[in-house]
């Protein structure tokens, strides 16, 4: 049931990012991770208790970034930051192997999109901010690799879209400095997908 109210809800997210129906997005947006909180809690294995933790955080992180202001995007970010650790601990104690070089080009894609954009976030918040966006994603790059380390075809597309959703929300944040109607399109199709590709395939 949880399915397929998540999936109506998030098209119906998707068409409101067209028309820019504020309140409605605020409605909608919260609404479609609660149902996917709800796919996870249909699961019954003993990982639950900490995918729901991570789930929970996450919609924390959600409703933190509906506002404007830099001290919201930074709840927001220390929220989903605690989620990918309740994440990294879940991947962690289940994987199937380990393997340096995944790892380090993990780190490399990663390091290079921080260099890109590194001048922007410096300018826009200091080094507080840096280093914040610094560690988050150190965390979220952990996250991705223990993730593919579990063998798991599902999961591992839905952690890989978690870090493009990631990415895409970074580029329109410090490059662009105005919300873009084609990079939310990206940042939240990717979202929900990773987020339900964990809540129901792990």
């Amino acid at each position: 049931m949880f399915t397929n109210l998540a999936i109506i809800s998030s098209l119906l997210y998707f068409c409101v990012i067209y028309t820019d129906s504020l309140y409605i997005k605020y409605l909608l947006k919260p609404t479609t991770t609660l149902l996917i909180i709800g796919v996870g809690l249909e699961s019954d294995n003993d990982r639950n208790n900490t995918k729901l933790a991570g789930l929970v955080f996450s919609l924390l992180g959600d409703i933190f970034l509906m506002f404007t202001g830099e001290d919201m995007f930074i709840l927001g970010l220390a929220s989903f930051l605690t989620a990918h650790i309740f994440y990294i601990y879940m991947f962690y104690g289940t994987k199937k192997r380990d393997q340096t070089s995944v790892l380090f080009g993990l780190f490399s894609i990663a390091s290079v999109y921080f260099s890109f954009l590194y001048p922007s976030i410096f300018q826009e918040g200091g080094i507080v901010l840096t280093v914040a966006v610094a560690v988050y994603i150190i965390v979220i790059t952990f996250m991705v690799y223990y993730a593919f380390m579990n063998d798991n075809t599902n999961l591992s597309i839905g952690v890989f879209l978690f870090f493009i959703s990631d990415a895409t929300l970074a580029l329109d944040k410090f490059l662009y400095h105005a919300p873009d109607r084609r990079c939310e399109y990206i940042v939240m199709i990717t979202y929900y997908a990773a987020q339900f590709c964990i809540a129901r395939y792990y």
